[in-house]
């Protein structure tokens, strides 16, 4: 693979118009397509019923119990709108999305993290498919705090099923506006970063492997872990902004234009990425992956 400055352009927040579409099965943005109710935009304070997808595949997200809707912020993170999310009976609920579980996947979100120290042992998910047997997205508060992808998860794999962050990258005290991020390369790899460091990568464990997913979620999942688990708390305590999934693990040029893009779009400092994702690559190369695979303590 060759590598070299990627030309990033201008995006639009106004004009909702992603740099990469190839492969996009789901895009929820809290700036447009939040309702209190059906053909009823949201407003600061109104609790949230449906969040619409901006992908063009119709993948709608909604809560029907009015106690269980999170609430619309409209500036939140950095200035922009954000759904929030209490950490205890807050979710929503959208459709399968029968391409992920047999392909490679990408996904990203802009979020803030409430102060968990209280929540110790928790796994906050922040997306969702099925739960930790399918694909979970999700902020851990282990070790103080990391992002971690769970995939093919059962009692008898971990730590194979998981890749996490370095604890601290998302603090149990809180955090700012980030950008998460999970890459999966079917059969391959898998990797997560925060903020577009790529602190976690693994090249042998199950969670490489196909999953069979089903109901996706946002916020919470609802698959427990099963007999001596520490904890099945799944409820996300934050602010989630924006939300990118993918079919397909995406490279170098459109992981960075992506990230750009978000980082523009949200005030957030901009990273180099090309110049981030060639060294971590090229060290990869000589060293090989499993020599900077970290991961988060056993749920169970």
């Amino acid at each position: 693979m060759a590598f070299g400055l990627v030309a990033f352009s201008t995006f639009s927040n106004a004009a909702n118009s992603a740099p990469v579409l190839g492969g996009l099965e789901l895009w929820l943005d809290s700036g447009i397509g939040v309702e209190a109710a059906p053909g009823d935009a949201a407003k600061a304070g109104d609790l949230v019923s449906r969040w619409l997808d901006q992908s063009g595949n119709n993948r709608h997200f909604s809560q029907a119990s009015s106690s269980n809707r999170p609430v619309f912020q409209d500036d939140s993170v950095n200035g922009s709108a954000a759904l929030s999310f209490n950490g205890e009976n807050q979710w929503l609920q959208g459709p399968s999305i029968p391409s992920l579980g047999s392909s490679s996947l990408t996904i990203f979100a802009v979020l803030t993290g409430e102060d968990s120290t209280s929540e110790q042992d928790q796994e906050q998910a922040i997306f969702a498919d099925v739960g930790w047997s399918g694909a979970v997205l999700q902020r851990s508060t282990y070790v103080d705090g990391t992002l971690t992808f769970y995939s093919n998860w059962t009692p008898g794999n971990v730590p194979s099923a998981s890749v996490s962050t370095a604890p601290g990258s998302l603090p149990n005290s809180g955090f700012s506006a980030s950008i998460v991020s999970a890459i999966k390369d079917l059969n391959t790899l898998a990797t997560v970063s925060v903020d577009s460091l790529f602190d976690a990568t693994d090249t042998s464990g199950v969670v490489l492997l196909p999953y069979t997913g089903g109901t996706t979620y946002i916020g919470a999942h609802f698959e427990p872990l099963g007999a001596g688990a520490t904890s099945d708390y799944t409820g996300y305590h934050g602010s989630i902004a924006e939300l990118l999934v993918y079919s397909t693990a995406l490279n170098e040029s459109d992981f960075a234009a992506t990230n750009h893009y978000l980082q523009e779009k949200y005030g957030l400092t901009a990273i180099p990425e090309p110049t981030v994702w060639s060294l971590m690559l090229a060290g990869f190369a000589i060293f090989g992956f499993r020599q900077l695979r970290v991961r988060a303590p056993s749920p169970n």
